[in-house]
């Protein structure tokens, strides 16, 4: 899912629309999510998955023990991708709101914003 700095996708996903893409994810699908801090994409992904994902402001973000033994960890540990710069594209949710779900790994942070995680949802799951 792109940025939604133009307009909100959740206000034209229908009820039918939403149970689609959860089930597109629990069935083994991988939505990714750009942009995951941003009011819009948060409250997408709330209503879809039934989270309650809260946005939190953010500056550059490091590769974070959660990301241990993931495709992050062997690909940027000890390299220049181990860390995030602060760029005016990149919104955090609170990590606390993404830990708290059952398997939810977060990938980058700074204190308690989250700037990459990964949520299972079924077979699936979102990358943020």
């Amino acid at each position: 899912i792109p940025e939604q700095e133009k307009g909100r996708v959740l206000n034209d996903l229908s009820s039918h629309d939403r149970a689609a893409m959860k089930k597109y994810v629990t069935d083994g699908g991988i939505l990714v999510v750009a942009f995951a801090g941003n009011s819009g994409e948060v409250a997408m992904m709330n209503s879809v998955f039934g989270w309650s994902l809260v946005s939190q402001g953010c500056g550059s973000t490091k590769l974070t023990s959660g990301a241990a033994g993931t495709c992050y960890d062997k690909l940027c540990k000890g390299k220049s991708c181990a860390s995030l710069p602060s760029l005016n594209a990149i919104r955090c949710v609170r990590k606390d709101t993404v830990t708290r779900l059952s398997g939810a790994k977060v990938m980058y942070s700074s204190g308690n914003a989250a700037s990459v995680f990964e949520i299972p949802v079924g077979s699936g799951k979102v990358v943020g």
